[in-house]
């Protein structure tokens, strides 16, 4: 007979996450935003946790001031496939936040809002730890409020991993 599926991710598993990401547009050549993201998250559902994620950031900015941020996510992931035992799985996930930053990185103002969708990979290295890795598209922008004019939008490239506790 087949194994049975591996058991959810289940709602009494809150996790740690320390994630290091690398935000570009234009192929990196314009803009960068180096980011440090600390995150706690919880399980709510089986294999469905929300997860709030710190950030910190230095911006290499093409068209203001090099210069840092720190913003704040809310992110929703969805482990979708797992393998056996749970060693390894895939999912997606989308959230929101804000942004405040000391460089006028994402148009001509310094705090912004950030929405995000993608998706990733953990894998379980110890008991404890998993590794991750993921692609995400980031949104960053004011929403019009100081009248409009553009944003950035890239890929977040990101690595890291995620504690249970």
């Amino acid at each position: 007979p087949p194994p049975p599926p591996p058991p959810p991710y289940q709602p009494q598993d809150p996790i740690r996450d320390l994630v290091l990401s690398l935000l570009c547009s234009e192929m990196c050549i314009r803009d960068r935003m180096y980011a440090l993201h600390l995150g706690y998250g919880y399980f709510f559902m089986d294999d469905f946790s929300v997860n709030i994620d710190v950030l910190g950031s230095y911006i290499h900015s093409g068209i203001d001031d090099n210069g840092v941020a720190v913003g704040l996510d809310v992110i929703f992931r969805r482990h979708l496939i797992k393998g056996n035992d749970n060693l390894w799985s895939l999912y997606l996930e989308l959230g929101a936040g804000l942004q405040q930053q000391s460089t006028n990185f994402a148009g001509n103002r310094r705090f912004n809002f950030r929405l995000l969708g993608g998706g990733g990979a953990t894998y379980r290295v110890t008991k404890n730890a998993r590794l991750t890795t993921g692609i995400r598209y980031l949104h960053i922008s004011d929403a019009g409020i100081e009248g409009g004019g553009g944003g950035f939008d890239g890929l977040q490239f990101y690595a890291g991993s995620m504690f249970p506790f």
